[in-house]
Parts: C-alpha cells; sequence; structure tokens
C-alpha cells in the first residue's frame, strides 16, 4: 500500500508544535524533529499497517490538522486530528476522521513526544480496522 501524509502548514516548519491558548500557538526552536514530520509519520504509518495486514495495494492519503501538544487547565495533552482517505482501483473506497488526544505520559517535550506517538500508533489501530471492517 502506498502511503502519503500531508501537514497543515504551522506543521511543517521543523518544530514541536504546543499550543499554549486558543490563539497562540507556539512553535518550538530548540526542540525539533528529527526529520520532516510528514516523512517520519509516514514511514511510522507504513510500518505498523504493515504489521496489521492492511488490504494489498492502494493509495492511503492522511491530511493531518492538528499533531501538537495543548496546554490546559485540565492538564496538558496531545492532540492528532485530520482525515483519512483510501483509494484502490482510482476510485475512493473508504474514508475517515481522525480524531485522537490523550494526556501527556510525561513531562515536557519528552512526553509530549511519547504521547504523540502512542496517539499515531493507536491512529494506525484504528485506520486498519476501519478498513478491514468496510471488507476491503
Amino acid at each position: 500500500m502506498n502511503v502519503q501524509v500531508r501537514l497543515a502548514g504551522y506543521l511543517e516548519q521543523g518544530g514541536i508544535v504546543y499550543q499554549l491558548s486558543d490563539s497562540e500557538m507556539h512553535n518550538a526552536r530548540q526542540h525539533r524533529w528529527a526529520e520532516p514530520l510528514a516523512q517520519q509519520l509516514r514511514r511510522s504509518l507504513h510500518a505498523g499497517l504493515s504489521e496489521m495486514a492492511p488490504p494489498n495495494g492502494g493509495q492511503l492519503t492522511v491530511q493531518l490538522s492538528q499533531f501538537q501538544g495543548v496546554r490546559s487547565l485540565a492538564g496538558d495533552r496531545a492532540i492528532i486530528r485530520g482525515v483519512w482517505q483510501y483509494n484502490a482501483g482510482g476510485a475512493v473506497t473508504r474514508t475517515g476522521q481522525i480524531d485522537w488526544q490523550g494526556p501527556l505520559t510525561g513531562d515536557g517535550y519528552a512526553g509530549l513526544v511519547e504521547t504523540l506517538d502512542q496517539g499515531w500508533q493507536d491512529v494506525a489501530h484504528r485506520i486498519t480496522a476501519a478498513l478491514h471492517t468496510d471488507g476491503s
């Protein structure tokens, strides 16, 4: 299966993103992804899908609108939001929403990265389950 990951523009700047309020985003200068985020997420998603035996062939496209930490009085959390689309034989055969969030598993950026990784693995499981449930 071919996998593509597309990011909202503000996520492509290399730094880990932390939302400080409804109107303020912080793109870290010192805490950066080891490689371009879309490439890293694509490789991780492809590996996760391969382990779970998704349908052969086709094209999975994931468009992420959020992949970040969010500061909150109720406790900081990680959020992953977007949509996915699976095409086979030149036609869209499956679509779905991505709406994942979870409390940070540790402090600081290391805790955020660990939580986002766990969330991304969960997203891969959910996409694979949706592909199998829908009969492909």
